[in-house]
């Protein structure tokens, strides 16, 4: 199983970019579309660096592109195979790909690229590649397999992780398609194996720690920045057995698979999921989007710090390093979350649910007019791929 990834964020929130079929398009700190591009073909994948000098994406028909900060294309190239999920170090030197082989062939790869466009190195899988992590520096690779089929034959291996020469350190076999998260510096790798519900937590040299299983649903897997804490994000079942309600939960295990907290939001929308969940640079704040269209904004310990009820379906999030600044992105729009009063624009008199429907013309400055009003304490800016500026109900939790 591999999740399209919509949007990326700088580490210092400087830059908000975010794909539209071939477009990208960025959003500066003031709320602006400073730019869009239209490089390549159907672009399901996009990073961007820590500072925002550098956007990646690619495409499933094979194409990476590379982007500076202004939208400029800076090279384009052709990989030999699909691409399913996509990594960028932090300043943009190099830039992992993985996926699978084109048809008739079977199998995946992991490929680096530098940043010129060179390929350095490709590794060849057994399996097809739909999740794969890197620690900051780029030296260690985690890569897990895509969903594949129970009746062709079980590989040999299919969670690989390997250095940045391309190297595989070690291997294992889940039996599945999984989910992959890794700490900072590489010393520890998360593994949700997404048809069976485990969670796996391992050292860089291959030891593993625990395994647990986990409610069923379970969709996306976050580390910690030093990987003493496993966040996942399950749908979990409340009530009795005959009559379980499906909830999204985010789950918190500690380095021994203990559990420490889960919560769920507080506007409980039955049979929904948590599709996107991301943590802080710093490991202060996490938050989450679920198919029911709410952002859970939570800290380290579980405490939920605000939640916001989204336009539709949220199909990706984002978060800065310092955990202040949130995008969002829903079928039809960007919204751009700031925790604490932004300077741009001052929405403190506005009200819940507004939508204001204003295009946004490349470099333009948005001008809102709120449509309903009523206090709301935290703003939020909101540029949908039309492009049309909103603002979405956020609420904080009180007490």
């Amino acid at each position: 199983m591999s999740a399209n990834s919509f949007l990326a964020m700088s580490a210092n929130s400087s830059h908000l970019a975010s794909i539209s079929g071939n477009r990208i398009f960025l959003v500066t700190e003031d709320g602006r579309v400073a730019w869009n591009s239209t490089p390549g073909g159907d672009l399901r994948q996009i990073k961007i660096t820590s500072g925002g000098e550098r956007i990646a994406a690619a495409s499933w028909d094979r194409e990476l592109v590379l982007l500076d900060g202004n939208g400029t294309l800076l090279w384009k190239k052709d990989l030999p195979d699909h691409v399913l999920d996509l990594a960028v170090t932090g300043n943009g030197s190099t830039i992992l790909t993985a996926g699978m082989v084109v048809w008739p062939g079977t199998g995946g790869n992991v490929t680096l690229t530098d940043g010129n466009g060179t390929m350095v190195w490709n590794y060849r899988t057994p399996v097809p590649v739909g999740s794969i992590a890197q620690s900051d520096d780029g030296k260690y690779i985690v890569a897990g397999a895509s969903a594949y089929s129970r009746a062709e034959v079980l590989p040999e291996a299919d969670l690989f992780f390997l250095d940045n020469t391309g190297h595989l350190l070690w291997s294992v076999t889940t039996h599945g398609g999984n989910a992959v998260a890794m700490d900072r510096s590489g010393s520890s790798v998360a593994v949700v194996t997404l048809n069976k519900n485990i969670l796996a937590l391992y050292t860089w040299d291959g030891a593993r720690l625990f395994t647990r299983q986990l409610p069923v649903g379970s969709r996306s897997v976050v580390l910690s920045p030093d990987g003493n804490s496993v966040y996942i994000a399950v749908t979990a079942g409340e009530g009795p057995s005959e009559n379980t309600r499906a909830l999204p939960t985010v789950i918190c295990l500690d380095r021994k698979g203990q559990p420490v907290w889960n919560n769920s939001p507080d506007v409980r929308i039955e049979n929904t999921y948590y599709s996107s969940l991301h943590a802080s640079g710093n490991g202060h704040v996490l938050v989450a989007g679920s198919s029911g269209g709410i952002v859970s904004i939570l800290d380290e310990n579980g405490a939920r710090l605000s939640e916001c009820s989204a336009d539709g379906p949220v199909q990706d999030v984002a978060l800065s390093d310092n955990g202040k600044t949130i995008g969002v992105r829903t079928g039809n729009s960007l919204y751009r979350i700031t925790r604490e009063k932004p300077a741009e624009v001052n929405l403190s008199e506005s009200g819940p649910e507004q939508s204001f429907g204003v295009t946004v013309s490349p470099g333009q400055p948005a001008q809102p007019t709120p449509t309903r009003q009523s206090p709301l304490m935290i703003t939020v800016v909101v540029v949908a791929t039309g492009i049309s500026l909103a603002v979405c109900r956020h609420s904080r939790k009180r007490g």
